[in-house]
């Protein structure tokens, strides 16, 4: 049986194991936002026993040793520098890859039937407010954020060449990127209720189907994203500066 601490923080707990990430998304328990939220709690508000997630995680764990499926990387121990790499290379691309094409998909499928679902209209804006905000929040981390943290990963405690940045603390970024990430978790959340969960109606055509099908998608990446950064990579980075200093 998989292990499972009821005073576990749901972060640490997909940082451990990463194929829960899954298992929780099935039951909307947010590891990324909420990632502080403990197990027990989170299957209160969830409606689920402990002994529940416990089997589903370990039906999840027999899975990946059969397919061997389990992600190569661990990213609570890697490099931060590998860490980072691996974000920007595989979720910032895609994120700057999906958007656009989102965001047409979403124009074709309101132009259709955006007159008899006033809802799609609604869906459209909250997507291209999303775009944009995660447009500008990615470019902060990349040029700003994620150079400063590999800055720190190069240096030793109590090494020379270690110089304070002009925001004083990593906590100041990262508390703007924390509050950013709780408001693209917000959007998501939003889009799960205008579309109903993502349930189509009987007429959806292929391009509507397609649309809720990719939107699910963004929601998992996104999610697998913002745990990385909110549960592994600032804590680990505030550490390191913390020693530093």
């Amino acid at each position: 049986m998989v292990p499972l601490d009821r005073h576990q923080t749901l972060g640490d707990l997909v940082a451990r194991l990463p194929f829960a990430a899954g298992v929780l998304e099935r039951h909307h328990m947010d590891f990324c936002c909420k990632g502080a939220t403990q197990v027990e709690d989170a299957c209160a508000a969830a409606g689920i026993s402990l002994e529940q997630l416990g089997r589903e995680l370990d039906t999840a764990s027999r899975l990946v040793s059969v397919t061997g499926s389990e992600p190569a990387a661990a990213w609570d121990t890697a490099s931060l520098t590998d860490l980072i790499e691996h974000i920007v290379s595989t979720h910032h691309q895609r994120l700057r890859t999906w958007l656009p094409e989102l965001n047409a998909l979403a124009a074709k499928v309101v132009n259709a039937h955006g007159r008899r679902h006033p809802a799609l209209l609604e869906l459209r804006q909250e997507l291209d407010h999303l775009a944009t905000e995660l447009h500008s929040h990615m470019e902060k981390e990349e040029y700003v954020l994620f150079p400063f943290i590999g800055q720190l990963a190069g240096l030793q405690p109590g090494q020379a060449g270690y110089q304070p940045p002009p925001f004083g603390s990593l906590r100041n970024p990262v508390s703007v990127m924390l509050r950013e990430h709780a408001q693209a978790g917000e959007s998501l959340d939003a889009l799960r209720r205008l579309t109903g969960d993502y349930t189509l109606p009987a007429e959806a055509c292929a391009s509507w189907q397609s649309l809720y099908a990719r939107l699910r998608e963004l929601e998992s990446d996104l999610h697998a994203h913002i745990h990385l950064e909110n549960n592994i990579l600032f804590p680990r980075a505030a550490a390191l500066e913390a020693s530093l200093n």
